[in-house]
């Protein structure tokens, strides 16, 4: 029963992962690890933006003589159109 719990113990030391070192220079581990830290924070960055553009913006309420208070929602700019491209308006003809 020892001899079975030695080897066990053994085969889970020995089987257990190491931690391995790719790069030689710790100065381009640490260079690598900035360069992941600016890919995540510009997608973070990208992602509250785009969250922010979801959230719709209001006016600042306003209240009317009679006692109602109006509050506008901000309609943003409609983009300016692009000029077409010259395939716009082309149409495929085929023959069957």
């Amino acid at each position: 029963m020892r001899t079975v719990l030695v080897v066990l113990i053994g085969l889970g030391v020995t089987s257990m992962p190491t931690p391995v070192s790719y790069a030689k220079d710790p100065a381009d581990q640490h260079a690598g690890a900035q360069d992941l830290l600016e890919d995540a924070t510009g997608i973070i960055m990208q992602a509250l933006s785009l969250i922010n553009g979801s959230i719709p913006q209001y006016q600042l309420p306003e209240v009317l003589d009679n006692g109602d208070i109006i509050i506008r929602k901000v309609r943003p700019k409609a983009p300016p159109k692009s000029a077409p491209s010259p395939t716009d308006g082309e149409i495929d003809e085929t023959s069957t």
